[in-house]
Formats: structure tokens, C-alpha cells, sequence
């Protein structure tokens, strides 16, 4: 993703949950996809985010990520009765060698053949 909302057409509309009400906060676009298809069929999909130490702390994106992490997640994951979904978050102030060796346990992990 590079800030061209209009570039593909992913995107998950993201809600804040306050009680038992869920109130309409945007649209969230994530950085990166990695799919797995079994059938020609999208089968598992691993969301990427990486975030600038100025861009991470962003109200609109703290919302955003919470929802992705808490709501979003689960909630596709037991509608599909498996984990279909997985997300991964990443600051540009990580060591990139810790950023790789995450990324790459957790994509052997995620799309490892049931």
C-alpha cells in the first residue's frame, strides 16, 4: 500500500465498539496481503501492517488496529470455523532482522498445511 486508497480495492470498514454499539470509524487499507488459495479459492490471509514511529500513535489508527486485532479477526475466523485470518503489525523502529525473523516464523506457522 502507498497511500493510493483508490489502488486496490481491499479494505475493511472498521468500527469502535463502545458497550454493545458499534459506531462506523473508516476504512482501513492494509500495507501488505499474503494469500493462500487451496481450489482457486482464497483459503488464508496473513494482514501486514508496518507503521512510521510518527504515524503509529495516530488516534484514527489505534482505533483502526484495535478492531483489526480484536473484532475483525475473531469474528471472520469463527464465521469460516478456522483461522482464515491473521494480522501482523510491525514499527519501523524494530530491528529488521527481528521484523524477518517474526514474519517469516509466523508465515511458516499460518499457511503450514492443516
Amino acid at each position: 500500500y502507498n497511500g493510493d486508497r483508490f489502488l486496490t480495492d481491499f479494505h475493511i470498514s472498521c468500527y469502535s465498539k463502545t458497550n454493545n454499539y458499534y459506531k462506523y470509524i473508516g476504512k482501513y487499507t492494509p500495507d501488505f496481503l499474503l494469500i493462500k488459495r487451496k481450489d482457486k479459492e482464497i483459503n488464508k490471509l496473513l494482514i501486514i501492517e508496518t507503521k512510521g514511529e510518527g504515524f503509529s500513535e495516530q488516534k484514527n489508527f489505534l482505533l483502526r488496529r484495535k478492531f483489526i486485532e480484536s473484532d475483525f479477526i475473531k469474528m471472520n475466523n469463527d464465521k469460516f470455523g478456522y483461522q482464515r485470518f491473521k494480522f501482523l503489525y510491525f514499527s519501523d523502529n524494530e530491528d529488521i532482522n527481528n521484523i524477518l525473523y517474526k514474519l517469516t516464523g509466523e508465515i511458516n506457522n499460518f499457511f503450514m498445511e492443516e
